[in-house]
């Protein structure tokens, strides 16, 4: 299989092979809810780009059966009814709904724009099992992994993440990946690091940055090491749930 990992939207648009798969990383912290919400029930994720997109999205479904989700400056916006924390989205919140979670990153912008690409979500919570689900469904494809960052700059925790994935993608497919030059780093990044997620975490700019606002059990919860056996799959514009099959 051959991946590549980029720092750019655009640059998962520029693609000539069809039978490709996106993989969006955004660990801190919109994969991670994404997937808790999933796990925990909801019907699907619906990314949107702003709140003003939200906001019109909100206004074609019944009142009682969305969530509105969204932050600024790790606080929700007004007249949201959560920010993006993961321990947010429990069973008792979200078990039946449709979120629509306000991501102003990669996921949104590329499962809006282009609803029919395929696409996953990864993150530590669902990392093997993501791995899983791509040896079934793309071992023979090409793969682009966007690692989201945070204004142009490359995230830390994202690439971490990447890393990993790639090398338990190589554990599950018992084949070595080919790829760009951001692949080896990511490896070579991530066999460096070891696999004490949540300290490493905590060393980031993003984590640092959650933690001194009070918010150190989002780092906790996002660090998890595969928890959580389900892949957020695009489709038609939405994120949806697809269940990982365990070997018998």
């Amino acid at each position: 299989m051959r991946i590549d990992l980029v720092f750019d939207t655009a640059a998962c648009l520029q693609r000539e092979d069809e039978r490709a798969w996106f993989a969006v990383i955004d660990v801190l912290r919109s994969a991670t809810s994404i997937i808790y919400a999933l796990k925990n029930g909801a019907r699907l994720v619906m990314p949107a780009q702003s709140s003003q997109e939200a906001l019109r999205i909100s206004e074609h479904l019944p009142r009682e059966e969305l969530i509105l989700c969204g932050e600024r400056d790790n606080q929700p916006i007004p007249g949201f009814t959560y920010g993006i924390s993961p321990g947010e989205f429990t069973a008792d919140t979200v078990k039946g709904k449709t979120v629509i979670m306000v991501m102003e990153n990669g996921i949104a912008s590329l499962v809006r724009s282009e609803p029919h690409l395929r696409l996953i979500v990864p993150s530590f919570v669902n990392l093997a099992h993501t791995a899983r689900y791509i040896s079934t469904h793309a071992e023979d494809d090409h793969m682009t992994i966007l690692c989201n960052g945070r204004n142009g700059r490359i995230s830390l925790d994202d690439l971490y993440c990447a890393g990993m994935f790639i090398h338990k993608i190589e554990d599950v497919c018992n084949a070595t990946v080919t790829g760009n030059d951001g692949v080896y780093i990511a490896k070579q990044l991530a066999t460096s690091f070891g696999n004490d997620i949540y300290s490493i975490l905590q060393r980031t700019d993003e984590g640092r940055h959650l933690c001194a606002q009070g918010f150190h059990e989002d780092v906790r919860l996002a660090a998890q090491h595969s928890i959580i056996d389900l892949v957020p799959s695009a489709r038609n514009g939405d994120l949806i749930a697809e269940e990982v099959k365990h070997d018998n």
